[in-house]
């Protein structure tokens, strides 16, 4: 599994990397998860997601 850092460029690979997003933060939440604050690159959008949605 791929370590991912603030600053790095992740993509949605479910949706074969048709959006591309820089990592603003990365945190573990209140349940022990780990989750990133993503920006995107492509078009105007903010979210949060699991670290877990980048396993290879």
């Amino acid at each position: 599994m791929s370590v991912i850092n603030e600053g790095d460029i992740v993509a949605r690979k479910s949706y074969s990397r048709d959006l591309f997003f820089k990592v603003l933060s990365v945190f573990r939440g209140d349940d022990g998860k780990v989750y990133a604050n993503l920006k995107g690159l492509d078009i105007r959008l903010y979210a949060s997601a699991l670290w877990m949605i980048w396993k290879n």
